[in-house]
């Protein structure tokens, strides 16, 4: 399917015009991949904790 007959299907669809639809940037997303893991590794993840970086702040201060 082409960019064109996406954003055609779409506005038909939802009966928005074909600029407002063009506009929004709707896109084909990819299919999924066989190997997909559905568990992701948790290693990667970084998460910032800012009650502990306002504590560090302030002690630092």
């Amino acid at each position: 399917m082409t960019q064109a007959e996406l954003d055609r299907e779409v506005s038909r669809v939802t009966g928005e015009s074909l600029g407002v639809i063009r506009r929004r940037g709707f896109s084909m997303l990819p299919l999924p991949d066989d190997s997909f893991d559905d568990e992701p590794d948790v290693s990667t993840i970084r998460i910032i904790d800012w009650d502990e970086q306002d504590a560090i702040r302030r002690y630092a201060a």
